[in-house]
């Protein structure tokens, strides 16, 4: 995640007095657009020394550069330099993004939360940054991010006294509302990638030895929970290894087991 402070700079010889509700709507607008586009991840916070300047989060250095707005970011983009010059400014450096032309496969994780996309490249093991898969129906990501939303507040509770057995039923179940929705996002997904995607099954230390498994050499294996046949494990990014079912579209992650 790369933290940059984006400053609207009221353009030279442009009278903007009373009309700062409005642009600032405009502003609040344009970012929201820019998430939707999974160019940034959010979480926008406005200075307060400055009139028109956010914290803005982004997957990748690049990412809110112009050469990558969707057709709707570029109209808003472009109705907001009639008044201001944008001004990015690189705060805080994050992790390298997946960047490779081609990939075996993509695993969308379930335990990423909100802070980066849920989509890990099975070629690098490297995060794939929204707005370099191709946009659902609609031309945004809205369906994933309200999924994603949705995981994460799961997750919040989960060490909490408001955990109960409808929020353990939605991360763990593989039928549940929560995981039937990621799973067609997956499979949505792999459709217009045309490479497997992946739907990694949430575990938790204390249910992972409960989970039917089958000892292949010496590494006791996940059974899939749908078709009751023996996952396949895969190598990722070289430094890890999955579990995953091709016929279903689960993945797991890895762990030999001592019993």
């Amino acid at each position: 995640m790369y933290v940059f402070e984006m400053e609207f700079i009221p353009r030279e010889g442009v009278d903007i007095d009373g009309e700062e509700r409005m642009l600032a709507s405009k502003i609040s607008w344009f970012l929201l657009l820019c998430r939707h586009s999974g160019q940034s991840l959010g979480g926008e916070i406005r200075r307060g020394d400055k009139p028109f300047a956010y914290f803005v989060y982004a997957p990748e250095v690049d990412a809110l550069a112009e050469k990558n707005d969707a057709p709707y970011v570029a109209r808003d983009r472009a109705q907001l330099k009639e008044y201001f010059d944008i001004s990015l400014t690189l705060l805080d450096s994050g992790s390298e993004k997946c960047v490779c032309s081609s990939r075996v496969g993509i695993e969308m994780r379930t335990e990423h939360g909100q802070s980066e996309a849920p989509f890990v490249c099975l070629s690098c093991g490297r995060t794939i940054p929204l707005y370099r898969l191709p946009a659902f129906e609609g031309g945004g990501f809205d369906d994933t991010l309200k999924w994603q939303e949705a995981f994460a507040a799961m997750l919040a509770l989960e060490n909490t006294v408001m955990y109960d057995e409808f929020t353990s039923d939605q991360l763990l179940r593989y039928d549940s509302k929560l995981n039937e929705e990621g799973r067609k996002l997956a499979k949505r997904l792999g459709q217009q990638v045309d490479v497997p995607v992946y739907y990694r099954l949430y575990e938790i230390d204390e249910t992972f030895k409960q989970q039917p498994r089958k000892n292949v050499d010496g590494i006791y294996i996940r059974i899939c929970p749908v078709c009751g046949k023996t996952m396949e494990r895969m190598p990722v990014g070289g430094d890890e290894v999955i579990e995953v079912c091709k016929a279903c579209g689960l993945s797991s992650a890895e762990e030999i087991l001592e019993w």
